[in-house]
């Protein structure tokens, strides 16, 4: 069985290392992930480019954001 390929992005904090270190797989997806010094670098790739499959939003960001398009 092939694995999803699926693109990530958050933060890098002591939650998530485990999932950009490998020590923690995600089942049935081979992920890559992507991080930013600043939070809202990766709110706006997600929205203005949708570079991502998944990533965090910020929830007053993502408002914001969708009434400018």
């Amino acid at each position: 069985m092939s694995l999803q390929e699926v693109k990530i992005a958050c933060l890098q904090h002591d939650h998530t290392m485990p999932l950009f270190d490998g020590t923690v797989k995600i089942e049935g997806v081979d992920a890559a992930f992507d991080t930013a010094k600043i939070p809202s670098d990766i709110f706006e790739k997600m929205i203005c480019e949708r570079a991502f499959d998944v990533a965090e939003m910020g929830l007053t960001y993502y408002p914001s954001s969708y009434s400018r398009l």
